[in-house]
């Protein structure tokens, strides 16, 4: 019985051992065939055969997979030229298998880039982003086409502003202005006289002098008789402007007045010129020379103090909490109280186009002011517009481009005039000097 005891651990002992030496055999083999044909196929490659190095490396990596020899592969491609070899490469195997590498995404970035399909290299890094999969090297790869743009087809003679709700903007051909979207796209055929910015409807004019608002199908949906119609106005009103904190700005061929958009009613007015109301602030002025700010009341919240009252491209006032005027020749920023946010005075100023940094000249150079009054420089400008979105144009030796918060140039001066971004990344330029762009940054758009 004794010998018994002993012998079975002693079988068992060697059965195990037996597995073990049959397991590190298999796998030696197993790491010696895949070197070899890693070896092989380094070997195909160097010597220009490349489908039967392609071939092993394929083989390869069937015995053992790395992120690493995927990339070794897919440089072959790129190596030989053959960058729809390459992107097949990336999208059929390499993300297909590792879609949460960055080694994966690293490669089919280089991969775009080397075909000039900076569309698709900022897609992939949409998708890598999304997946929490970047690294500082897809951040290198991508940083020099972050500002790449396309300029859509289709061109102007004159454009209107972005609308921030829908991305229509209005756009004149020869001597009628209609509709188009962000996309280049015309969106609203009809052709008017006069055509505003989009905001819930846009205020027109048609081909038979009739003003109304529109919807973004292009139907009429507010006329300037029904206005007249309540017997608050005996003139029939001549050309609205944009709906806003409630309240239709019109002007009935002699002053200007506010109506109440639930009842049509005219709420205020008689101003020889006015801004629209929004945010809470507008611009009057009676006789065209001396402005005051009101609120949506009717109210002055100033007196008639300023010289001029001024608007940002889509005719806004106020989108911040503070705002520029002109008073004895002048610029201040102030809030909307009428109190100065500092004691700077401005040569120039364009418009806050949101709650960023706007365009100011003094003592001769181009600066730029935030609504608390702080200013920063950026450069040596020529001329400067406000930030929208990120991005503000400028204009060197005559042509204007674009910069970035930190003052980089990212797009080059090459136009003879250029717009506001919207937050979907499309501007208007003029690339000649008589017609107008849609220029439409590829990060925005890369489905």
């Amino acid at each position: 019985m004794k010998k018994m005891r002993w012998g079975v651990p002693l079988l068992l002992i060697l059965l195990l051992a037996g597995s073990v030496y049959y397991m590190v055999d298999s796998r030696m083999r197993v790491i010696d065939d895949y070197n070899k044909k890693l070896s092989e196929a380094r070997k195909a490659v160097q010597n220009g055969v490349l489908t039967d190095g392609l071939a092993l490396y394929e083989q390869a990596l069937s015995v053992y997979p790395s992120e690493e020899i995927y990339t070794e592969t897919g440089n072959v491609y790129l190596d030989s030229d053959d960058l729809q070899g390459a992107q097949n490469w990336y999208e059929r195997e390499f993300v297909a298998r590792y879609p949460d590498a960055p080694q994966a995404y690293e490669y089919g970035i280089r991969a775009s880039l080397a075909a000039e399909d900076y569309r698709e290299a900022l897609a992939i890094y949409d998708v890598c982003s999304r997946r929490e999969a970047l690294s500082e090297e897809i951040q290198k790869l991508i940083q020099p086409v972050w500002y790449s743009y396309e300029l859509l087809y289709g061109s102007y003679d004159e454009v209107g502003a972005f609308s921030s709700q829908n991305g229509f903007a209005a756009v004149k051909s020869g001597d009628r202005w209609s509709y188009v979207n962000q996309d280049g796209e015309t969106e609203i055929t009809d052709s008017y006289q006069s055509a505003d910015v989009f905001g819930e409807c846009a205020a027109v004019v048609d081909s038979q002098g009739e003003a109304y608002y529109i919807d973004e199908s292009g139907n009429t949906k507010f006329t300037a008789s029904q206005f007249t119609d309540t017997g608050e106005s005996s003139e029939q009103i001549q050309l609205f402007r944009p709906i806003a904190d409630g309240l239709a700005l019109a002007y009935d061929g002699r002053t200007w007045s506010y109506y109440q958009m639930e009842t049509y009613k005219r709420a205020f007015g008689g101003f020889a010129d006015a801004t629209v109301i929004a945010n809470g602030i507008g611009a009057v002025t009676k006789d065209g020379t001396a402005w005051a700010l009101i609120g949506t009341d009717g109210q002055e919240i100033t007196g008639y103090d300023y010289d001029q009252a001024v608007t940002n491209s889509r005719g806004i006032l106020c989108c911040t909490d503070a705002l520029f005027v002109m008073q004895d020749g002048k610029y201040w920023l102030i809030d909307a109280a009428g109190n100065k946010r500092n004691q700077n005075a401005y040569d120039a100023v364009y418009a806050f186009e949101q709650d960023s940094w706007a365009a100011a000249k003094k003592n001769g150079k181009w600066i730029f002011v935030n609504s608390l009054g702080e200013e920063k420089e950026l450069g040596v400008f020529e001329e400067a517009k406000s930030f929208s979105n990120g991005l503000a144009a400028v204009q060197k030796d005559g042509k204007w481009g674009y910069i970035d918060l930190e003052g980089n140039l990212v797009i080059d001066c090459i136009f003879y005039d250029a717009g506001s971004f919207n937050e979907k990344g499309v501007a208007f330029v003029k690339p000649t000097e008589t017609e107008w762009n849609a220029l439409s940054l590829y990060r925005y758009h890369t489905d």
